[in-house]
């Protein structure tokens, strides 16, 4: 019985010692899937850190470009704005000279104008005289003629 007793309360350690055993088992178990959990979870922050830190660095590098486009596009705009204002300075110079060339033009065209008015008025009066030349000398002949024909002489002046 001694015996019995004895190997029933081995049994019952080992029993206990074995479902102790188990519920550590279980609890390493349970403990190994937190963390493999942990670890994956932890792998992808990681992942997704690294991934985070590559776009910052893209996003960085394109910010660099931009920014040196824009000093570009500046530097541009800056030259641009010399050259306008030197090609606004050469219009105004040439529009000034055509102004000055305008004036001198209508000046020209004023002159001819009284120019032709005087030798318009200038041919009218030698037009006039010549026709009064003519005029006079037509007056002699009839004059002559009608002596010649009053006095009955046979030879025309």
């Amino acid at each position: 019985m001694r015996q019995n007793r004895l190997q029933s309360e081995n049994q019952a350690l080992a029993d206990e010692r074995k479902q102790e055993i188990d519920k550590l088992t279980q609890n390493l178990k349970q403990e190994r899937n937190a963390s493999e959990d942990a670890r994956l979870k932890l792998t992808q922050k990681l992942n997704k850190t690294e991934l985070l830190i590559q776009r910052a660095n893209s996003l960085e590098s394109g910010v660099i470009e931009l920014k040196n486009d824009l000093k570009q596009s500046d530097d541009i705009k800056n030259q641009t704005g010399k050259e306008l204002a030197v090609v606004e300075a050469k219009f105004q110079a040439e529009k000034e000279k055509s102004g000055g060339l305008e004036d001198q033009l209508n000046q020209k065209e004023t002159d001819f104008a009284q120019e032709k008015v005087s030798f318009t008025d200038l041919l009218k009066t030698k037009a006039v005289q010549s026709f009064e030349g003519v005029l006079r000398s037509l007056r002699r002949v009839y004059d002559g003629v009608a002596k010649w024909h009053v006095r009955g002489t046979a030879v025309a002046p």
